[in-house]
């Protein structure tokens, strides 16, 4: 046939479907460049590995164009596979290390885009840096390899620090890199990534913090994954790691004529230590009681899955001196003795603010009765230069007893007998 004709019959033929004694022959008489521990396949799949028996100049071309994803002679128990895609028993995916990882979208292995070295090091970099320290490193690192600073720069290895400093600069993609690796960036950008379960943190604080506003650092305590473990276990930091949760996946189980599916818990090769984060909450003026601020993938950390959200939930205190806050408003009951309450009244307040205010009246104040001092409420969130309104609440304390003397003189007291509004002694 044609050499198209027998690269459509090798490509309809993969390799993980022919016998061990077929493979090791093609493989003994593939020239080396090809049948070497690993080599690079991609749509065309494992079937070619017979590719050899084409052309040189097609067999350039496929090398060219189609190879960009390592494969390999893979051994696992009892049986091999020609690459991770072609398990027999389906168990590419823990399989694929090294050089490759598994993109779940297609289930086959892929390259992972700066080999196998550890991001970190790339940037000559602690994975506990601050997000300063990796904008430094990769601005001093760019003078030395950029192909236009340095014309004996590798530039395949700029791009490499390049590409590096975009996954470790954003801090979405930067978690999901410290706990699954370049696996679960990839997962994660194709839509194929768990998220995990978030973790909820509720913090009271004083009325007088929703009114000025503040920034706080907030302590959570949550599960990361161990990097250091990976490598080798450093007797600090790996002090307390433990092995990680088992993850959750669906098998499909024959029984007779049917499949069902089936959950089955797969043990984590990763290992896990308690952790506690500080997250800075900021307050602005004005914010309510039930706000939720949401920091996005700082939950607790499972290989394989995106971290899920923390959520700080505000809640009020109970405030010492009786103020209370009503949306934008604030409520404050005040006591008054009945002079006052007949006769008026005139006082100086520490309000929540820290500032005084003088606040009074010369008229009449029943028990109970709302006494409105304007723009002094809370501030508006958003609109911090505005304010609500602030409500005194009266209450009038009565004397327990009273002495002749003082009965006397308040009978005396033509405006008592006299008030209004009263009924007439007779009508009750």
């Amino acid at each position: 046939r044609s050499g198209s004709d027998a690269l459509a019959r090798n490509v309809r033929r993969p390799l993980g479907g022919l016998g061990n004694r077929r493979r090791s022959s093609m493989r003994r008489s593939m020239p080396a460049s090809v049948a070497g521990d690993r080599f690079c396949t991609n749509t065309f799949g494992a079937g070619l590995a017979s590719a050899w028996l084409l052309p040189a100049t097609l067999l350039s071309f496929i090398f060219a164009r189609s190879f960009t994803h390592c494969s390999a002679e893979v051994q696992c128990g009892g049986h091999s596979a020609a690459n991770c895609a072609a398990c027999p028993q389906g168990h590419g995916e823990s399989w694929c290390n090294g050089d490759c990882m598994w993109e779940r979208s297609t289930g086959r292995c892929i390259d992972i885009p700066f080999g196998s070295q550890d991001l970190y090091e790339l940037l000559e970099l602690a994975d506990t840096a601050g997000p300063s320290e990796i904008k430094q490193a990769y601005r001093r690192l760019s003078l030395v390899h950029h192909p236009d600073k340095n014309p004996n720069a590798d530039a395949q290895h700029f791009r490499a620090i390049r590409d590096a400093y975009e996954v470790l600069s954003n801090p979405e993609t930067r978690v999901l890199y410290d706990t699954g690796g370049m696996q679960a960036v990839k997962n994660a950008a194709s839509g194929n990534a768990e998220k995990g379960e978030g973790l909820q943190k509720v913090v009271e604080l004083p009325l007088e913090v929703f009114y000025r506003g503040m920034k706080r650092t907030v302590p959570v305590r949550r599960r990361v994954i161990c990097r250091q473990c990976r490598r080798k276990r450093d007797p600090t930091r790996c002090k307390g790691c433990i092995e990680c949760p088992p993850t959750t996946e669906i098998v499909h189980i024959r029984h007779g004529g049917m499949i069902f599916p089936q959950q089955r818990q797969k043990p984590s090769n990763e290992d896990c230590r308690q952790d506690i984060v500080e997250l800075e909450v900021t307050l602005e003026p004005g914010a309510f009681p039930g706000d939720r601020i949401v920091f996005a993938n700082m939950g607790s950390q499972t290989p394989g899955e995106i971290p899920g959200d923390v959520t700080v939930v505000l809640k009020q205190q109970k405030h010492e001196r009786g103020w209370a806050r009503h949306g934008n408003d604030l409520v404050l009951p005040i006591n008054l003795t009945v002079r006052e309450a007949l006769l008026g009244f005139d006082r100086m307040i520490r309000h929540i603010g820290g500032n005084t205010v003088q606040v009074g009246t010369s008229s009449v104040t029943r028990p109970g009765q709302l006494i409105k001092v304007a723009g002094m409420g809370m501030p508006l969130k958003g609109s911090p230069s505005q304010f609500g309104d602030l409500y005194l609440v009266a209450s009038v304390i009565f004397p327990t007893e009273l002495t002749e003397a003082q009965r006397v003189e308040l009978e005396g007291v033509r405006a008592l007998s006299d008030a209004p509004d009263m009924p007439n002694r007779q009508e009750l």
